[in-house]
């Protein structure tokens, strides 16, 4: 008697043995990454603040329209300074702004004397923050509340020129920008901005 043929039954299963192996591989395959979004504070901090900034065109009167707050003469033992402390809040978060105005250091001097400040710092009325409206800001700095994430700065910002190691942290540089990101586990902790001309100025 005639056996029935093998040849029919194998081909069924090789067939269902590959198609096992393609569904299993294709599941082992790691997931497309989704792109980091930038920072939904981004163009409003960049175009308001930080490009202004670092073009040397931000005046106390331009930062004021851009996060309104009060202005502190801060005396201290290496020379007072003059301060700008804002809140700034926004849908996504909420920024503590610090700037420094550029004041001749005679003026901040004379200020503080007038005052009789010792080593300590004063909240300046309105009468004499007037003065000050068409000076210079100096440096800037922003804190968020919640931080953004490290790589939805670099998807606002781009990959940083310089990683300066600061245990436990990091400092992204952009010398081209004048910009400075404190980084640490994953977050910006502090964003700092300054002329780019500066930072041109301190290269070797």
């Amino acid at each position: 008697m005639n056996l029935p043929s093998l040849r029919g039954v194998r081909l069924p299963l090789f067939t269902l043995s590959a198609l096992l192996f393609i569904l299993l591989f294709w599941l082992l395959q790691p997931a497309d990454e989704v792109p980091e979004q930038p920072m939904p504070d981004w163009e409003r901090l960049d175009q308001g603040l930080l490009q202004p900034l670092a073009a040397g065109t931000l005046d106390l009167a331009r930062l004021r329209e851009q996060a309104p707050g009060a202005l502190w003469l801060q005396a201290r033992l290496d020379g007072s300074r003059l301060l700008h402390r804002a809140e700034l809040r926004t849908d996504a978060a909420v920024w503590q702004l610090q700037a420094e105005v550029a004041v001749a250091p005679e003026v901040l001097e004379a200020l503080r004397s007038e005052l009789g400040l010792q080593n300590t710092e004063q909240r300046l009325e309105s009468a004499q923050l007037e003065r000050f409206q068409r000076q210079p800001i100096e440096s800037l700095w922003l804190q968020a509340d919640p931080q953004p994430t490290a790589s939805a700065w670099i998807a606002s910002a781009g990959e940083p020129r310089l990683r300066l190691q600061m245990p436990p942290a990091q400092a992204w540089v952009y010398p081209p920008r004048g910009l400075t990101a404190h980084v640490e586990d994953g977050q910006v902790t502090l964003i700092q901005q300054v002329p780019a001309r500066a930072m041109r100025g301190s290269r070797p």
